[in-house]
């Protein structure tokens, strides 16, 4: 798609980077490859640490720059990378997601059809070579954000947001280490509209490692951040068994074997999260992104 000069740079694409410096060049080649006119978006790659020695100096596509914003939080990160460009609508993702080649040029042609919605972009599990107990709990879980946007919100993997609308309700809030996005989609009083075209596919985390990690950061972001009642419902829902996430990955369209997998693999996680929220309760310093 060819734009016009009137039309030119009205995305802004936004991608936090903290340690996932190796997925950021597969990220990058993915975006060259999209069907919309390079010069219908720039690449705010925002570094949440400082820059790697080997990272420093390497050359990027003409629309990408590389910036650093150390305040600690994938959030924060978000907000600086928002507030450089000037596009009218704001697409963020994550340095491990692949955009297939028209993610773009559907947000586009859904934003110019719903310009006060905030979009969700479907969100494709890749299995990895060899699977693994915490693979399997991570496709048949997977991103569902169909799901998510029946509930008034989107995952940072694939959400755009009007720049006005961005700006006028004052970003993601940068306290948070976890949920911010679904946070920003409830408080904002605009329609969430899930977009099943604008695909990114995003990797199975294969190992318990990547998975409990990411748990405890959403641990962390229930706990620490949010109204009073809500974090104390949390809190007790924490220490309950997670009938209702094992009835959910009962529910999904995976063979019988892999959905026992992920329900072991849920419960083990369980188990250890448990003592994660003694944890942060008592200390009160979450895992970040």
């Amino acid at each position: 798609m060819v734009l016009g000069s009137e039309e030119r740079q009205i995305i802004d694409v936004v991608v936090p980077v903290y340690r996932h410096w190796q997925d950021l060049y597969g990220l990058l080649n993915a975006f060259d490859q999209q069907t919309l006119d390079q010069t219908g978006f720039t690449i705010n790659i925002v570094a949440n640490e400082p820059v790697p020695e080997g990272v420093k100096g390497q050359e990027w596509l003409r629309n990408a720059k590389l910036v650093e914003c150390l305040k600690p939080g994938s959030y924060a990160a978000r907000n600086f990378g928002a507030a450089l460009g000037v596009g009218r609508l704001l697409y963020f993702t994550d340095a491990d997601c692949r955009p297939h080649p028209d993610c773009l040029s559907v947000l586009l042609q859904a934003h110019k059809a719903q310009p006060g919605a905030i979009l969700v972009g479907q969100v494709q599990m890749v299995e990895p070579k060899r699977e693994t107990l915490w693979s399997t709990l991570d496709m048949v879980r997977g991103i569902p954000q169909d799901q998510y946007v029946s509930r008034g919100y989107g995952a940072g993997a694939s959400l755009a947001i009007p720049r006005e609308i961005f700006t006028q309700f004052g970003g993601f809030d940068t306290q948070r280490f976890s949920g911010a996005d679904a946070e920003f989609c409830r408080r904002v009083p605009v329609p969430v509209c899930y977009v099943p075209e604008a695909i990114v596919s995003h990797p199975c985390r294969a190992s318990f490692h990547e998975l409990f990690r990411k748990a405890r950061r959403l641990r962390g972001g229930q706990l620490l951040a949010g109204a009073p009642g809500r974090r104390i419902a949390w809190g007790l829902l924490s220490v309950l068994p997670p009938v209702r996430e094992m009835y959910q990955l009962w529910q999904r369209p995976f063979s019988v074997g892999k959905r026992i997998r992920a329900i072991v693999a849920l419960n083990l996680i369980w188990g250890l999260l448990v003592i994660e929220t003694m944890r942060l309760l008592v200390v009160g310093r979450p895992e970040r992104q």
